[in-house]
């Protein structure tokens, strides 16, 4: 989104993606090689025709310095969790960018984070097949398959929504891979249709309108973009209460799984039975994080982030 919008804008950005498996679908992409020191070489190189590096992730900003192009190198950090790098990064970098409060408490102590909140667009029609079955209801989360996501925390509460409802079906929508990926797979396979998973879905935001419910049970999150997917839609959403997901949800009455893991299946069942905001004050919520904000603020720190390197 980022990309396309400075596009828009007659910026050119340079989109360089560890690999050569491209990770944007049909945007022009440049490979830069998975190892360190030969992508800071590659870096180098792609930053003769640009006037920044803006670089997501403790590797990357370590790479782009590395790459010693006395062009000014923004830090974008997105997850909450320190990083042993994070200091010496911090005080290199021109600029540290975070999604959230929850992420820049990583940095306060010893450097002066700026927080934008991610740009999130609205849903457009969907031109994929559809995901959800239309004479039924789906449950959907969202995310690649890890610990940190909660997918194995939640089924034991789903196996109780499936029985106590009969027309609600579940979708997991996600890279899934190792353990979690399996017995996901396993219990899908066991469930008679009930649960399916699905892999990455580029489009997921716009499917989720059809959705009856989305579930974002992570342990751990610096934002989750699917959440505030959720509000723009106007679908119901349930998170647990952790770090960023506070910031994006701020504001909701309730949309909280609550802490004690045996009460989330009462609570979803709650939820699809009485939905605790309409619609439209769920897109009102989620009006906040519209992506043209989020460029703009970009934008400003690029261009502060360039007037003070020279």
């Amino acid at each position: 989104m980022l990309y396309q919008d400075l596009v828009a804008r007659n910026h050119a950005p340079v989109l360089a993606v560890p690999g050569t498996t491209p990770l944007f679908g049909d945007i022009p992409q440049c490979a830069v090689s998975p190892r360190t020191d030969w992508a800071a070489q590659d870096i180098r190189g792609l930053a003769w025709e640009c006037d920044l590096i803006h670089t997501f992730g403790v590797h990357g900003a370590v790479t782009a310095l590395l790459a010693r192009t006395q062009k000014p190198v923004i830090f974008h950090a997105l997850i909450p969790n320190p990083d042993p790098r994070d200091q010496k990064v911090a005080r290199l970098c021109d600029r540290i960018l975070c999604n959230s409060n929850a992420t820049a408490s990583r940095f306060t102590a010893f450097a002066q984070p700026h927080v934008i909140y991610n740009g999130v667009r609205a849903p457009e029609p969907v031109r994929s097949a559809p995901l959800a079955r239309p004479d039924r209801r789906t449950i959907v989360v969202v995310g690649p398959t890890c610990a940190r996501k909660g997918q194995m925390d939640l089924l034991p509460a789903l196996d109780r929504v499936l029985v106590a409802k009969p027309d609600v079906d579940v979708l997991f929508v996600g890279r899934a891979s190792g353990p979690i990926g399996l017995a996901l797979t396993d219990r899908a396979k066991a469930s008679a249709g009930r649960i399916g998973v699905v892999g990455y879905a580029p489009d997921i935001a716009d499917h989720l309108v059809a959705m009856a419910l989305v579930l974002v049970p992570s342990r751990s999150e610096g934002f989750s973009r699917v959440a505030v997917e959720a509000l723009r839609a106007g679908t119901p959403v349930l998170a647990t209460r952790v770090e960023g997901l506070r910031e994006a949800l701020d504001g909701l009455r309730d949309p909280w799984l609550p802490d004690d893991r045996s009460l989330w299946a009462d609570r979803i069942l709650g939820e699809l039975d009485q939905p605790t905001h309409s619609r439209d004050e769920l897109v009102a919520a989620g009006a906040r994080f519209s992506p043209d904000r989020y460029v703009d603020e970009i934008l400003s720190h690029y261009h502060d982030a360039l007037h003070r390197h020279d």
